[in-house]
């Protein structure tokens, strides 16, 4: 797949995922879990891309791969956090009602 269409699923699926958030944050975990998913077996292509790269010793093919790698960890990571955030802020939320309520 191109790397271009790559970064347009992945920032549409994002935003889809973001703005799902306001109103249901349960399915936004759940679309930004799948995006971590995808994200997770690129990360393994690509891993596999550097090493038989490597093993047929390809400079230019290892440096494509390893951008590659870095592009789709950089995603990871930002995927990772907005999922950290929504339970952070599911979990306060939820205590914030409980104390409310008792």
């Amino acid at each position: 797949m191109n790397p271009i269409n790559i970064v347009f699923q992945y920032l549409y699926e994002f935003l889809d995922a973001l703005i799902t958030k306001q109103t249901s944050p349960e399915e936004a975990y759940r679309k930004f879990d799948e995006i971590a998913a995808k994200h997770s077996e690129i990360l393994r292509k690509l891993t596999k891309e550097v090493q038989e790269a490597r093993q047929n010793r390809d400079d230019e093919a290892v440096k494509r791969a390893v951008v590659q790698y870095e592009e789709a960890l950089d995603r990871l990571v930002i995927t990772f956090i907005i999922l950290s955030l929504i339970l952070v802020r599911n979990h306060v939320f939820s205590h914030k009602k409980q104390f409310f309520n008792s």
